[in-house]
């Protein structure tokens, strides 16, 4: 993730001992030379942008490159077959100070064999979601609208292959109380495609809300209970000063009211 700040735009991600650069030079950003053209670049021309640039090379010599989520080069073979690493790299200008740009590197990844796509495509969510690049994120993208840091899924369920229309799919074992998050990925000879992401809460706890006690006489009194509520069986536990009283289970409907039991057994606190 880098940009040109202008003035100067040459080498930005360089070597310092290999004539070697990532994105910028010429006054563009989308070049690539490995010892060797792999993309000579042209498409995008030097700005304050911030861009991301994504390189592989493999063991066959094949070299391909992203920019900004783009893919500009496909299995090209323009890089030196034996010298394509950039030894050690150089920020802001080539190794003999020459060639510099004037610019900013928010953050450089390295690794050390080629990423399969799926984990290429979560580092650019990552650094995309990081840095502020979400608008430049094609609709396509896994992680258009979400980081792949927050979506790491706790289950997945193949719905096997569906004709077009509306089709459903059931989730068990779910956790109660608990607000899960949820999307469609769909695939066909054009790609795959995945939806936004929607949330759901399981029931959990039920919320009580009582108006409190009426009608209260020397030997009995009414309770009431919301009419928000599903039917449930209740407890009623009554609490006296210094004593418990064991709860009675009763069954109570909506909108109903229970007229108060008979005392039940005291018991000792």
């Amino acid at each position: 993730m880098s940009r040109l700040t202008g003035g100067q735009n040459a080498r930005l991600i360089a070597s310092k001992d290999n004539n070697w650069l990532i994105g910028y030079w010429g006054g563009r950003v989308d070049t690539f030379f490995f010892n060797g053209w792999l993309n000579r670049g042209g498409t995008y021309n030097a700005d304050t942008n911030w861009h991301l640039h994504a390189v592989t090379m493999n063991n066959s010599d094949q070299g391909n490159t992203w920019v900004d989520f783009v893919q500009t080069t496909t299995n090209g073979n323009g890089a030196d077959d034996t010298s394509y690493e950039p030894s050690k790299i150089s920020f802001g200008a080539n190794g003999n100070l020459s060639e510099a740009s004037k610019g900013e590197i928010a953050e450089l990844l390295v690794f050390d064999s080629v990423l399969p796509t799926s984990d290429r495509q979560k580092i650019e969510g990552y650094l995309a979601h990081k840095w502020g690049l979400t608008n430049s994120i094609p609709d396509v993208h896994p992680y258009k609208t979400s980081s792949p840091d927050s979506q790491v899924p706790a289950t997945a369920v193949s719905l096997g292959q569906k004709p077009l229309g509306t089709f459903t799919g059931a989730l068990n074992s779910l956790q109660a109380g608990t607000t899960y998050k949820y999307r469609f990925a769909a695939t066909n000879p054009g790609g795959t495609a995945v939806s936004a992401v929607k949330t759901f809460t399981t029931l959990g706890l039920p919320k009580i809300e009582i108006p409190g006690a009426t009608g209260i006489t020397k030997t009995s009194a009414t309770l009431s209970m919301p009419s928000s509520l599903l039917p449930m069986e209740m407890i009623l536990m009554l609490l006296f000063t210094g004593e418990i009283i064991t709860g009675v289970i009763m069954e109570t409907t909506i909108n109903g009211t229970t007229p108060l039991p008979p005392p039940p057994t005291r018991e000792s606190a």
